[in-house]
């Protein structure tokens, strides 16, 4: 009688540990399933940024014309400043760092400079330093910046 006791809660015990894994395996395909839903919104958060620096490079290329890495200077905020006495606004302040895009030639950039880009902005180097040493636009630099805040 205490062996069919004993084996009724083994069982007993087997089938709340196999129903304590199946709810487990539940739980983890629905995060596995989640991670996946992420994975894939940052990867079209990622392409869409990028898009957004190539119509940026696009629109630069278009205003300055030949030299089209010229970029506004670091401090967005004093970019446009109007005048106390008049309504005009000063003009934006030029940057040239066609040295640091001739070293990489004329091609897009490619990922290797981005990166290197996202790692000087994690360490705080300032957006103008990352915009000389990468030869990348004023534009996405800040949007990398601003995207990864």
């Amino acid at each position: 009688m205490t062996s069919g006791i004993v084996e009724i809660a083994v069982v007993g015990t087997c089938l709340t540990s196999l129903g304590i894994l199946w709810l487990h395996q539940r739980k983890l395909v629905r995060l596995q399933q989640r991670f996946e839903r992420l994975q894939y919104e940052l990867l079209v958060a990622n392409n869409t940024s990028i898009g957004l620096g190539q119509q940026v490079l696009a629109l630069e290329k278009k205003v300055y014309g030949k030299h089209a890495t010229q970029t506004p200077s670091h401090n967005p905020s004093t970019n446009l400043q109007t005048n106390k006495h008049s309504s005009k606004i000063t003009p934006l302040t030029v940057v040239d760092n066609t040295s640091a895009m001739a070293s990489l030639g004329d091609t897009t950039p490619s990922d290797e400079v981005y990166q290197k880009s996202r790692q000087l902005l994690y360490k705080g180097v300032p957006i103008e330093d990352v915009v000389k040493q990468s030869g990348l636009s004023y534009s996405e630099v800040s949007l990398m910046k601003a995207l990864a805040q």
